[in-house]
């Protein structure tokens, strides 16, 4: 039982469903951060230009607040869409992400260990009072990185589901 914790030395994968309403707001999706002022954990939010993001916070300082930790994808048109986020923090510092099956830009973080346990959140950022507006369905969380045909097959199984019951 390691909880949420030193995120960037292990190995795990955040899968889940999700849509979030066509506006202008920034929405949390899921996170570990404690909040604001000395902060550590992960976050994925759909931001308020459109853009998903996932970022790794350690102490005072994002560690991934590039650009390229962004995936530039149309998620806010009120359909169903599939995110998954694999970190392989055992055997390397690699992330991958997939959006509706799509692989986008495998990136090697910069970061080093996020130090303590942390509560995770769906829809919310710690330390903030309101929740997010959007659904989320079949949240999953590995404690290993999922390999590419994994994710995949999990994406291929379930998304006519969401397409044509839910779409």
């Amino acid at each position: 039982d390691t909880g949420i914790s030193n995120v960037h030395n292990l190995s795990w994968t955040v899968e889940f469903w999700f849509r979030v309403p066509n506006d202008s707001s920034n929405h949390p999706i899921v996170s570990s951060i404690t909040g604001s002022g000395s902060v550590n954990g992960f976050s994925i939010t759909s931001k308020s230009n459109g853009d998903l993001n996932a970022s790794f916070l350690s102490g005072e300082y994002n560690v991934t607040a590039s650009n390229e930790w962004d995936i530039d994808v149309d998620h806010r048109d009120g359909k169903w869409h599939h995110l998954i986020m694999s970190w392989d923090g055992v055997s390397g510092s690699t992330l991958y992400r997939k959006f509706d099956g799509v692989s986008y830009n495998t990136t090697t973080s910069r970061a080093g260990a996020a130090s303590s346990d942390q509560t995770l959140k769906l829809g919310k950022y710690g330390g903030i009072a309101t929740y997010g507006e959007m659904d989320i369905a079949e949240f999953r969380l590995y404690s290993s990185n999922l390999t590419e045909s994994q994710m995949t097959a999990n994406y291929n199984a379930r998304k006519e589901l969401y397409e044509l019951e839910f779409g």
